[in-house]
């Protein structure tokens, strides 16, 4: 169990957090940086059952765990 909670706020969303939270499963995990690509919130009709933001990251030379470049977050 962890006391991480996924932040409302994109900016929020830092290198650092994604660390603690891909390390959960992928404990070699690294993230040097994220971009956001797009955000869909299901109260304007973009997304039907769940806020997603869609992400791009960079990880840390040979920190990546096999992981993709490009995530879909669903909150």
């Amino acid at each position: 169990m962890t006391d991480l909670h996924f932040p409302a706020d994109p900016e929020a969303l830092t290198p650092d957090l994604l660390t603690r939270f891909l390390a959960i499963r992928y404990p070699g995990v690294l993230v040097r940086d994220r971009r956001l690509i797009e955000q869909s919130d299901r109260g304007k009709g973009k997304a039907s059952t769940a806020d997603r933001m869609s992400i791009e990251l960079e990880y840390s030379p040979g920190r990546d765990e096999g992981l993709p470049k490009q995530m879909v977050l669903k909150t």
